[in-house]
């Protein structure tokens, strides 16, 4: 173990989301502020990161920062999911693309795999509570993924493609028109692999339109939309072989009409998304009544439409919204774990009204925000929260945050087929956190503590036969520090450190560790660039052992694994690149059962067309 820590704190890097503190960030209070003035639990990667960290998913590129806990099955078709700050359901993480919640009504989660990382302009993560500003589900924090526009002085058109491990083949292009009056983005990519399981194959397509036209120096429109299509093979576990085939359709639409006079801003917005699954898994078992499929033949359909309106006048935030959710789930089958068929048809609606003020008075900024939510099947939720930050001087800025969070209930929660608990109530909690931050124009320090006291929280495992059910309280706490230094303009060097302590206080489970909660997280990051166009990284990832039950009979032991990057730009308009994944072939799983991929390499070429 120690060991292991030297080598990560030997390997740090400096990524430009720490010390670049001109950065813009909207997601916190929907207004552009810059980083130096919001509390320290808040990040940017920025779209250059993104691009030289060249990741297969998205879920990869998050898995990278403080406080959260990636979970996946390893193969291409699993939907990965993110934990923050203990928050051990995908459900109590918050996921928006351009400011448009995607959590699905059926789980809850969001699908990392419906947005390709080669589509995103930035992300912008709140770490804690966003209640109060964007209501259920922002337990552990919010994720923002903002995707790309078109723009001056950008090309015109974007090409390239990678291949590698498992035949793995992912083209993509994107182009653009952009004036003073219109602009139109339209991207595509269609990732395919064989997988490094049997039956592991995926194949998916990913398409984004973005446009916007200006009616007059005070008007605009904008119209964004998203289609994902995959069919791929899960194998799944070495314990319990369940293989299947599954097929996913993912799409959104939402308008915006834009309005600005001087100090005052309204933004009216209409967004539809629908989304699909298809699941075909035979699994025979003989318990002494003969052979039962177990496995999975079911249709789930979810709908989501809402309307919201934001007007922003100076200083203050006044803003209101109306969701409604549809949910459909059909089990195709007679007989096996569900006694017949089953067909449920569910909806609900969410009406909100907030309102924050972001305040700044002297070397303080403060904000305070409150929101309350109408839900038709739970009632009524108030979720107040407030942001604090002092900026000592030029170098040195303290910040605090505390607020409501609350999560209703997934559909899949109430009615799965597998057994789902209609009698479930609410999630709540209080989310706080203190923060200290150093920065220079070559160091960069901050640490945050966090406490987030939870009730009602949801939990189905082996230990509650799957059947989901509130438990009584549980408490996180923990630190998360981020540290850099810009050694030499070809040397870059960063670390990222999580302690994490889930306690489950519930009557059964008092003093267990929640599900997938590490006590130790680091990620750290090696940057050189020896020449001009040549640029040299490596990652290294640990994350101590955690349980996967309630019960914590399940222990996963804890991984390190290495990851390397070159990037060669050939020409402003050409650039290649070759990645390793995993280069020490470490032996691991991320949920027991599923073995990860051993090392894997990837090579890409890009190619921008300019103006």
């Amino acid at each position: 173990m120690k060991r292991i820590l030297l080598v990560l704190l030997s390997l740090v890097f400096v990524s430009n989301a720490v010390l670049a503190q001109e950065e813009i960030f909207l997601t916190l209070t929907k207004t552009p502020t810059n980083l130096a003035e919001l509390p320290t639990n808040v990040t940017v990667i920025t779209h250059e990161e993104i691009e030289s960290k060249h990741v297969e998913t998205l879920g990869e590129l998050l898995a990278q920062e403080m406080g959260v806990f990636y979970k996946t099955n390893g193969t291409a078709g699993d939907m990965p999911t993110i934990f923050m700050r203990g928050a051990a359901n995908s459900a109590r993480t918050l996921v928006l693309i351009d400011g448009r919640r995607v959590n699905d009504g059926s789980s809850g989660a969001a699908n990392f795999t419906a947005i390709s990382t080669l589509m995103i302009e930035r992300i912008e993560i709140i770490r804690g509570a966003g209640s109060a500003v964007y209501g259920t589900g922002a337990f552990g924090g919010v994720i923002n993924i903002i995707t790309k526009t078109a723009k001056a002085k950008s090309p015109d058109a974007n090409v390239g493609f990678s291949y590698g491990s498992d035949k793995t083949l992912n083209p993509y292009t994107a182009v653009q028109y952009y004036n003073d009056k219109a602009a139109v983005l339209l991207a595509g990519s269609a990732y395919q692999t064989e997988g490094y399981r049997k039956n592991s194959d995926y194949k998916g397509t990913n398409l984004l339109f973005n446009g916007a036209l200006n009616l007059t120096d005070k008007q605009s429109i904008s119209l964004s939309a998203n289609s994902y299509d995959s069919d791929f093979g899960y194998p799944g576990s070495t314990i319990w072989l369940d293989p299947g085939r599954r097929k996913d359709h993912n799409e959104y639409i939402k308008a915006d009409y834009n309005l600005n006079f001087d100090d005052k801003k309204l933004r009216l917005s209409i967004y539809h998304s629908d989304s699909s699954s298809y699941n075909d898994s035979t699994n025979l078992q003989d318990y002494g009544l003969g052979l039962i499929d177990y496995g999975d033949h079911s249709k789930t359909f979810n709908k989501t439409e809402g309307v919201q309106a934001d007007f922003i006048w100076n200083s203050f935030l006044f803003g209101a919204e109306s969701v409604n959710e549809l949910y459909n789930t059909q089990n195709t089958i007679d007989g096996g774990i569900t006694s017949g068929k089953l067909n449920v048809d569910k909806n609900r609606n969410t009406t909100a009204v907030y309102s924050q003020w972001n305040g700044v008075l002297g070397k303080f900024r403060i904000i305070p925000s409150i929101r309350y939510d109408y839900n038709s099947v739970y009632g009524g939720v108030f979720t107040p929260s407030i942001s604090a930050v002092f900026n000592i001087s030029q170098y040195f800025k303290l910040s605090a945050n505390g607020g409501k969070v609350w999560r209703s209930p997934s559909f899949n929660d109430l009615y799965s087929q597998w057994g789902g608990n209609p009698n479930l109530k609410p999630e709540e909690g209080i989310s706080g956190d203190i923060g200290f931050e150093f920065t220079t124009n070559k160091i960069s320090a901050a640490v945050t503590s966090y406490y987030i006291d939870s009730d009602n929280l949801i939990i189905s495992n082996a230990n509650t036969n799957y059947i989901p059910e509130n438990i009584d309280k549980a408490k996180q706490y923990g630190v998360e520090f981020g540290a850099g230094v810009i050694i030499t303009k070809w040397l870059n060097i960063n670390l990222n450190y999580t302690y994490l302590n889930a306690e489950n206080n519930s009557k059964d489970y008092d003093g267990k560790i929640l599900q997938y909660s590490p006590k130790h997280t680091i990620n750290s990051y090696l940057n050189i660039k020896p020449l001009n166009n040549l640029t040299l990284s490596a990652v290294v990832s640990y994350k101590d052992k955690y349980y996967e039950d309630s019960g914590n009979t399940v222990e996963n032991n804890g991984f390190a694994i290495l990851d390397l990057n070159v990037h060669y730009k050939a020409t402003d308009t050409l650039s290649f690149w070759i990645k390793g994944f995993n280069i020490a072939n470490a032996d691991y799983q991320i949920v027991n059962g599923y073995p990860m991929p051993g090392t894997t390499v990837y090579t890409g070429v890009d190619f921008k067309f300019w103006k």
